[in-house]
């Protein structure tokens, strides 16, 4: 049943003619969304702002407004919810339609590909939130003892090792993390896997509030002498947007 205080909320939004912004890119760690919510928090000053996170695989409008709604529009398209009560007040002239539901610090978050047993994965086990130390677990069974590399870069446009694509882009952000030029950050993003083949790293997230918003791509690579480029088994991708 639809809340009367919710629907009357968003009728000024669904019976005025409404102005449409949209900040896009084809390029993901750009800055689309702390670009776009400082937008609809500024013009959120002069009348009614709905702010709509369009992203589906990695939507992160919500954790830049420190909501966690239950449902997101993509609740509505599939009839999980109705729309009033997917969109979440930010503040008295700012809403949010975040395009999933909202993430809880008590869940374990993995890449949005389902990873079945023996599978290479790489994962973080808890929110990229500013200030704090995010960990994150490597996977590959069967590499047991073989060096890794784990490295990240603001993009995920692909780099191609003949016939492989490593998930990661060549920039700046790249070169810091496998020239290991900031280790103190960069936490044990090289070293051995266990026999198991399993390792453990981790992102030292500065308390930087013009941080929030930014995605780095991170995946691993084992390294083997004997395989192409010397890059044996590559490791699925990890958005990590900090907010």
């Amino acid at each position: 049943m639809n809340n009367p205080q919710k629907t009357n909320r968003l009728r000024p939004l669904m019976t005025d003619m409404p102005r449409v912004y949209a900040i896009a890119s084809g390029k993901g760690g750009v800055g689309k969304s702390v670009i776009a919510f400082n937008l609809a928090q500024s013009l959120a000053k002069n009348g009614r702002i709905l702010l709509i996170d369009g992203d589906f695989q990695m939507g992160n409008l919500h954790l830049l407004a420190n909501a966690a709604p239950e449902y997101g529009w993509q609740g509505v398209c599939l009839g999980q919810t109705e729309l009033s009560e997917a969109v979440r007040p930010i503040n008295d002239n700012l809403d949010l339609l975040a395009s999933t539901g909202g993430r809880s610090n008590d869940r374990t978050y993995t890449s949005s590909v389902p990873m079945s047993a023996g599978t290479v994965n790489l994962s973080m086990t808890a929110l990229p939130q500013t200030g704090s130390v995010l960990p994150l677990a490597l996977a590959a069974p069967g590499e047991g003892g073989k060096p890794y590399a784990l490295a990240a870069s603001f993009g995920n446009t692909g780099i191609k090792i003949g016939g492989r694509t490593i998930p990661l882009s060549f920039d700046t952000m790249l070169l810091l993390t496998v020239q290991n030029l900031l280790p103190g950050i960069f936490q044990k993003y090289q070293g051995t896997l266990s026999a198991g083949g399993t390792a453990s790293a981790s992102l030292l997230i500065p308390a930087t509030a013009a941080l929030k918003g930014i995605t780095l791509h991170h995946a691993f690579v084992v390294i083997d002498p004997s395989k192409p480029g010397g890059i044996g088994t590559i490791s699925n991708g990890l958005p990590v947007t900090l907010y």
